[in-house]
Protein backbone atom coordinates (compact mmCIF):
# COMPACT_ATOMS: atom_id res chain seq x y z
CA UNK A 1 0.00 0.00 0.00
CA UNK A 2 2.75 2.35 0.57
CA UNK A 3 4.60 1.74 -2.39
CA UNK A 4 1.55 2.04 -4.02
CA UNK A 5 1.03 5.86 -2.42
CA UNK A 6 4.90 6.08 -3.44
CA UNK A 7 4.37 5.89 -6.81
CA UNK A 8 0.98 7.93 -7.05
CA UNK A 9 2.83 10.38 -5.44
CA UNK A 10 5.11 10.59 -7.77
CA UNK A 11 3.64 10.21 -10.60
CA UNK A 12 1.79 13.56 -9.32
CA UNK A 13 5.10 15.07 -9.29
CA UNK A 14 6.07 14.80 -12.68
CA UNK A 15 2.48 15.82 -14.03
CA UNK A 16 2.37 19.00 -11.87
CA UNK A 17 5.90 19.82 -13.35
CA UNK A 18 4.46 19.91 -16.79
CA UNK A 19 1.78 22.14 -15.32
CA UNK A 20 4.05 24.43 -13.92
CA UNK A 21 3.18 24.04 -10.53
CA UNK A 22 5.17 24.79 -7.49
CA UNK A 23 6.67 21.52 -6.99
CA UNK A 24 7.86 23.28 -3.40
CA UNK A 25 3.90 23.75 -2.11
CA UNK A 26 2.93 20.78 -3.63
CA UNK A 27 5.88 18.52 -1.92
CA UNK A 28 4.93 20.58 1.52
CA UNK A 29 0.72 19.97 0.93
CA UNK A 30 1.68 16.48 0.73
CA UNK A 31 3.45 16.78 4.24
CA UNK A 32 7.13 15.63 2.32
CA UNK A 33 10.09 17.83 3.20
CA UNK A 34 12.96 18.48 1.18
CA UNK A 35 15.94 20.21 0.76
CA UNK A 36 16.42 23.64 -1.32
CA UNK A 37 18.77 22.18 -3.79
CA UNK A 38 16.24 19.03 -4.61
CA UNK A 39 13.65 21.30 -6.80
CA UNK A 40 16.40 22.36 -8.93
CA UNK A 41 17.72 19.01 -9.40
CA UNK A 42 14.18 17.21 -9.80
CA UNK A 43 13.91 20.15 -12.71
CA UNK A 44 16.94 19.31 -14.17
CA UNK A 45 16.82 15.70 -14.41
CA UNK A 46 13.32 16.10 -15.84
CA UNK A 47 13.80 18.65 -18.46
CA UNK A 48 16.25 15.86 -20.15
CA UNK A 49 13.62 13.61 -20.81
CA UNK A 50 11.45 16.80 -22.54
CA UNK A 51 10.65 16.63 -26.12
CA UNK A 52 12.57 19.69 -26.64
CA UNK A 53 15.74 17.90 -25.20
CA UNK A 54 15.29 14.87 -27.12
CA UNK A 55 15.24 17.43 -30.54
CA UNK A 56 18.82 19.46 -29.47
CA UNK A 57 20.22 15.74 -29.34
CA UNK A 58 18.43 14.39 -32.67
CA UNK A 59 20.40 17.87 -33.84
CA UNK A 60 23.81 17.25 -32.79
CA UNK A 61 23.69 13.90 -34.08
CA UNK A 62 22.55 14.52 -37.10
CA UNK A 63 25.40 17.35 -36.86
CA UNK A 64 27.83 14.63 -35.80
CA UNK A 65 26.83 12.50 -38.68
CA UNK A 66 27.32 14.99 -41.34
CA UNK A 67 30.75 16.20 -40.18
CA UNK A 68 32.08 12.29 -40.12
CA UNK A 69 30.62 11.90 -43.46
CA UNK A 70 32.25 15.24 -44.93
CA UNK A 71 35.43 13.98 -43.61
CA UNK A 72 35.15 10.49 -44.69
CA UNK A 73 33.96 12.02 -48.61
CA UNK A 74 37.15 14.26 -48.02
CA UNK A 75 39.33 11.51 -47.44
CA UNK A 76 38.04 9.40 -50.41
CA UNK A 77 39.05 12.66 -52.76
CA UNK A 78 42.14 13.03 -51.19
CA UNK A 79 43.45 9.49 -51.99
CA UNK A 80 41.85 9.62 -55.29
CA UNK A 81 44.06 12.50 -55.66
CA UNK A 82 47.16 10.74 -54.18
CA UNK A 83 46.26 7.33 -56.35
CA UNK A 84 46.19 9.87 -59.56
CA UNK A 85 49.49 11.27 -58.32
CA UNK A 86 51.36 8.20 -57.64
CA UNK A 87 50.60 6.58 -61.11
CA UNK A 88 53.72 9.19 -62.40
CA UNK A 89 56.21 7.37 -60.32
CA UNK A 90 57.29 4.76 -62.60
CA UNK A 91 57.29 7.46 -65.77
CA UNK A 92 59.73 8.94 -63.26
CA UNK A 93 61.78 6.42 -61.98
CA UNK A 94 62.72 4.06 -64.49
CA UNK A 95 65.27 2.54 -62.31
CA UNK A 96 63.46 1.02 -59.47
CA UNK A 97 63.44 -2.72 -60.99
CA UNK A 98 66.56 -5.10 -59.58
CA UNK A 99 69.05 -5.79 -63.26
CA UNK A 100 71.28 -8.28 -64.58
CA UNK A 101 74.95 -7.02 -64.83
CA UNK A 102 75.18 -6.36 -68.57
CA UNK A 103 77.88 -6.69 -71.25
CA UNK A 104 77.69 -3.29 -72.22
CA UNK A 105 77.44 -1.38 -68.99
CA UNK A 106 77.61 -3.11 -65.61
CA UNK A 107 77.44 0.42 -63.89
CA UNK A 108 74.73 1.29 -61.55
CA UNK A 109 71.87 3.10 -63.84
CA UNK A 110 71.11 6.49 -61.56
CA UNK A 111 67.39 7.08 -61.00
CA UNK A 112 65.80 10.30 -61.17
CA UNK A 113 65.73 11.64 -57.51
CA UNK A 114 64.15 15.06 -58.26
CA UNK A 115 60.99 13.41 -58.08
CA UNK A 116 61.60 13.06 -54.35
CA UNK A 117 63.87 15.67 -53.76
CA UNK A 118 61.56 18.54 -55.02
CA UNK A 119 58.25 16.67 -54.56
CA UNK A 120 56.14 19.79 -54.68
CA UNK A 121 57.87 20.61 -57.95
CA UNK A 122 56.47 17.39 -59.71
CA UNK A 123 52.98 17.48 -58.21
CA UNK A 124 53.85 13.96 -56.39
CA UNK A 125 54.68 15.42 -52.80
CA UNK A 126 51.02 13.51 -51.49
CA UNK A 127 51.89 10.80 -52.79
CA UNK A 128 55.88 10.61 -51.71
CA UNK A 129 54.71 11.35 -48.05
CA UNK A 130 53.20 8.47 -47.95
CA UNK A 131 56.40 6.10 -48.47
CA UNK A 132 57.81 7.65 -44.73
CA UNK A 133 54.41 5.97 -42.83
CA UNK A 134 54.70 5.82 -39.20
CA UNK A 135 58.01 8.09 -39.13
CA UNK A 136 60.63 4.74 -39.89
CA UNK A 137 62.68 7.24 -41.95
CA UNK A 138 61.97 4.76 -45.09
CA UNK A 139 62.48 7.92 -47.55
CA UNK A 140 65.34 9.42 -45.72
CA UNK A 141 67.43 6.06 -46.09
CA UNK A 142 66.19 5.28 -49.71
CA UNK A 143 67.44 8.61 -50.78
CA UNK A 144 71.20 8.06 -48.63
CA UNK A 145 71.39 5.32 -50.53
CA UNK A 146 70.56 6.86 -54.15
CA UNK A 147 73.43 9.40 -52.93
CA UNK A 148 75.85 6.00 -53.48
CA UNK A 149 75.49 5.34 -56.98
CA UNK A 150 78.01 7.59 -58.24
CA UNK A 151 80.50 6.37 -55.48
CA UNK A 152 79.74 2.69 -56.23
CA UNK A 153 80.04 2.95 -59.96
CA UNK A 154 83.76 5.07 -59.56
CA UNK A 155 84.95 1.89 -57.77
CA UNK A 156 83.73 -0.41 -60.28
CA UNK A 157 85.53 1.95 -62.85
CA UNK A 158 88.34 1.56 -60.44
CA UNK A 159 88.04 -2.26 -60.12
CA UNK A 160 88.04 -2.05 -64.24
CA UNK A 161 90.82 -0.11 -64.13
CA UNK A 162 93.31 -3.31 -61.99
CA UNK A 163 91.42 -6.05 -64.16
CA UNK A 164 92.53 -4.25 -67.20
CA UNK A 165 96.48 -3.71 -65.84
CA UNK A 166 96.33 -7.30 -64.54
CA UNK A 167 95.25 -8.31 -68.63
CA UNK A 168 98.19 -6.39 -69.54
CA UNK A 169 100.90 -7.51 -67.15
CA UNK A 170 100.08 -11.10 -66.74
CA UNK A 171 99.00 -11.36 -70.71
CA UNK A 172 101.65 -14.30 -72.68
CA UNK A 173 104.19 -12.36 -74.69
CA UNK A 174 102.26 -13.48 -78.19
CA UNK A 175 99.30 -12.14 -77.07
CA UNK A 176 98.70 -8.29 -77.58
CA UNK A 177 96.30 -5.87 -75.54
CA UNK A 178 94.08 -3.40 -76.56
CA UNK A 179 91.47 -1.77 -73.78
CA UNK A 180 88.53 -2.52 -75.86
CA UNK A 181 87.01 -3.82 -78.77
CA UNK A 182 86.59 -0.97 -80.37
CA UNK A 183 90.32 0.41 -79.83
CA UNK A 184 91.71 -3.44 -81.80
CA UNK A 185 95.06 -2.98 -83.44
CA UNK A 186 94.24 -5.65 -86.01
CA UNK A 187 96.77 -7.62 -84.43
CA UNK A 188 95.77 -11.59 -85.39
CA UNK A 189 96.00 -12.24 -81.08
CA UNK A 190 94.32 -9.14 -79.08
CA UNK A 191 92.60 -9.61 -75.96
CA UNK A 192 90.13 -7.20 -74.84
CA UNK A 193 90.37 -6.05 -71.60
CA UNK A 194 86.73 -4.13 -71.02
CA UNK A 195 85.15 -7.08 -72.69
CA UNK A 196 86.93 -9.82 -70.58
CA UNK A 197 86.21 -7.76 -67.20
CA UNK A 198 82.45 -7.57 -68.20
CA UNK A 199 82.03 -11.42 -68.66
CA UNK A 200 84.36 -11.96 -65.90
CA UNK A 201 82.04 -9.45 -63.65
CA UNK A 202 79.01 -11.97 -65.00
CA UNK A 203 80.75 -14.75 -63.72
CA UNK A 204 81.74 -13.73 -60.14
CA UNK A 205 78.11 -12.63 -59.61
CA UNK A 206 77.06 -16.49 -59.50
CA UNK A 207 79.53 -18.22 -57.03
CA UNK A 208 78.60 -21.40 -58.14
CA UNK A 209 78.39 -20.83 -61.77
CA UNK A 210 82.13 -19.16 -61.27
CA UNK A 211 83.29 -22.40 -59.64
CA UNK A 212 81.87 -24.89 -62.94
CA UNK A 213 83.90 -22.51 -64.65
CA UNK A 214 86.70 -22.16 -63.64
CA UNK A 215 86.93 -26.51 -63.29
CA UNK A 216 85.91 -26.61 -66.73
CA UNK A 217 88.80 -23.68 -67.63
CA UNK A 218 91.04 -26.03 -65.76
CA UNK A 219 90.18 -29.62 -67.59
CA UNK A 220 90.16 -28.04 -71.00
CA UNK A 221 93.77 -26.37 -70.30
CA UNK A 222 95.10 -29.49 -68.98
CA UNK A 223 94.46 -31.89 -72.26
CA UNK A 224 95.42 -31.99 -76.08
CA UNK A 225 94.85 -28.34 -78.14
CA UNK A 226 90.97 -29.27 -78.67
CA UNK A 227 89.91 -28.31 -82.25
CA UNK A 228 87.10 -26.52 -80.94
CA UNK A 229 86.10 -25.64 -77.33
CA UNK A 230 82.90 -24.58 -75.59
CA UNK A 231 83.31 -23.69 -71.88
CA UNK A 232 80.28 -24.31 -69.82
CA UNK A 233 78.37 -22.58 -72.49
CA UNK A 234 79.34 -19.26 -71.90
CA UNK A 235 83.13 -19.28 -73.34
CA UNK A 236 83.33 -20.51 -77.16
CA UNK A 237 87.00 -20.70 -79.04
CA UNK A 238 86.28 -20.46 -82.93
CA UNK A 239 89.14 -19.01 -84.73
CA UNK A 240 88.99 -15.99 -85.42
CA UNK A 241 87.08 -15.25 -82.40
CA UNK A 242 87.08 -16.26 -78.45
CA UNK A 243 83.08 -15.15 -77.42
CA UNK A 244 81.68 -14.87 -73.99
CA UNK A 245 77.59 -15.93 -74.06
CA UNK A 246 77.97 -16.39 -78.02
CA UNK A 247 77.81 -12.62 -78.24
CA UNK A 248 80.32 -10.63 -76.15
CA UNK A 249 83.80 -10.90 -78.07
CA UNK A 250 86.88 -11.36 -75.73
CA UNK A 251 89.23 -12.03 -77.78
CA UNK A 252 90.50 -12.60 -81.87
CA UNK A 253 93.18 -15.25 -81.98
CA UNK A 254 94.65 -17.35 -85.40
CA UNK A 255 94.82 -20.72 -83.96
CA UNK A 256 93.55 -23.05 -80.90
CA UNK A 257 96.71 -22.62 -79.65
CA UNK A 258 96.71 -19.18 -78.64
CA UNK A 259 92.99 -19.08 -77.80
CA UNK A 260 94.44 -21.38 -75.05
CA UNK A 261 96.92 -18.96 -74.08
CA UNK A 262 93.80 -15.97 -73.64
CA UNK A 263 91.84 -19.06 -71.59
CA UNK A 264 94.80 -19.63 -69.34
CA UNK A 265 95.01 -15.69 -68.96
CA UNK A 266 90.96 -15.49 -67.93
CA UNK A 267 91.52 -18.41 -65.52
CA UNK A 268 94.14 -16.69 -64.04
CA UNK A 269 91.73 -13.26 -63.41
CA UNK A 270 89.22 -16.10 -62.28
CA UNK A 271 91.01 -16.88 -59.54
CA UNK A 272 92.50 -13.86 -58.30
CA UNK A 273 91.05 -13.52 -54.52
CA UNK A 274 92.25 -10.09 -54.53
CA UNK A 275 90.13 -8.58 -57.38
CA UNK A 276 87.64 -10.88 -56.43
CA UNK A 277 87.38 -9.75 -52.88
CA UNK A 278 87.11 -6.64 -54.41
CA UNK A 279 84.29 -6.90 -56.41
CA UNK A 280 82.73 -8.78 -53.51
CA UNK A 281 82.27 -5.61 -51.48
CA UNK A 282 81.22 -3.48 -54.37
CA UNK A 283 78.43 -6.58 -55.42
CA UNK A 284 77.05 -5.91 -51.49
CA UNK A 285 76.78 -2.26 -52.09
CA UNK A 286 75.14 -2.73 -55.52
CA UNK A 287 72.31 -5.20 -53.93
CA UNK A 288 71.91 -3.02 -51.32
CA UNK A 289 70.45 -0.17 -53.14
CA UNK A 290 68.45 -2.81 -55.49
CA UNK A 291 67.20 -4.19 -52.46
CA UNK A 292 66.21 -0.81 -51.17
CA UNK A 293 64.76 0.21 -54.63
CA UNK A 294 62.72 -3.02 -54.73
CA UNK A 295 61.35 -2.18 -51.23
CA UNK A 296 60.53 1.32 -52.70
CA UNK A 297 58.45 -0.44 -55.54
CA UNK A 298 56.85 -2.93 -52.96
CA UNK A 299 55.88 0.03 -50.59
CA UNK A 300 54.51 1.74 -54.00
CA UNK A 301 52.69 -0.99 -54.48
CA UNK A 302 51.07 -1.22 -51.02
CA UNK A 303 49.83 1.81 -51.23
CA UNK A 304 47.70 1.74 -54.58
CA UNK A 305 46.51 -1.82 -53.19
CA UNK A 306 45.34 0.08 -49.89
CA UNK A 307 44.12 3.31 -51.86
CA UNK A 308 42.16 0.84 -54.25
CA UNK A 309 40.22 -1.23 -51.42
CA UNK A 310 39.88 1.92 -49.35
CA UNK A 311 41.75 0.91 -46.13
CA UNK A 312 44.44 3.51 -46.19
CA UNK A 313 44.02 5.07 -42.83
CA UNK A 314 47.33 6.67 -42.84
CA UNK A 315 46.22 10.31 -41.59
CA UNK A 316 49.37 12.52 -43.03
CA UNK A 317 49.98 16.48 -42.86
CA UNK A 318 48.88 16.31 -46.93
CA UNK A 319 45.26 15.00 -45.59
CA UNK A 320 42.10 16.87 -44.69
CA UNK A 321 41.49 17.12 -41.19
CA UNK A 322 44.86 15.41 -40.25
CA UNK A 323 44.46 17.84 -36.93
CA UNK A 324 42.08 15.16 -35.73
CA UNK A 325 44.22 12.15 -36.51
CA UNK A 326 43.53 10.31 -33.78
CA UNK A 327 40.21 10.58 -33.99
CA UNK A 328 39.98 9.49 -37.70
CA UNK A 329 41.98 6.66 -37.60
CA UNK A 330 40.27 5.43 -34.99
CA UNK A 331 36.64 6.33 -36.06
CA UNK A 332 37.28 5.08 -39.63
CA UNK A 333 39.10 1.93 -38.49
CA UNK A 334 35.71 0.55 -37.10
CA UNK A 335 33.23 2.44 -38.34
CA UNK A 336 32.89 1.56 -42.19
CA UNK A 337 32.10 5.05 -43.07
CA UNK A 338 35.53 5.39 -44.91
CA UNK A 339 34.59 2.63 -47.55
CA UNK A 340 31.71 4.91 -48.65
CA UNK A 341 31.89 5.10 -52.27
Amino acid sequence: MILTYCLIAILSLVFLFYLHFDITKVLSFLGITISPSAPSFLAIFLSQYSAQAEDVRKGERLKDIQIKKEISMALISHYKEVRKELNALPIKMQNLSPRQAQFIDIHLEEENMSIIDNASDNNVEKAILHFDDCNHGFLDTFKKSESEVNVINEKIDALENKVLEFLEREKSSGINFAKRFTESKNSPNEIFGEEVFRAVYKIWSDESHCLKTISSLDSGLQGPIPKSFTLFECISIQPPDIKFNGSLTLAQIDSYSSGMDVLCLILKLLKDTDLKSKYQSIVIECRNIENLRREFSTKYDEIIKKIDQNKLLNVLKCCPFHEYKDDIMSYFEYSGLYATE
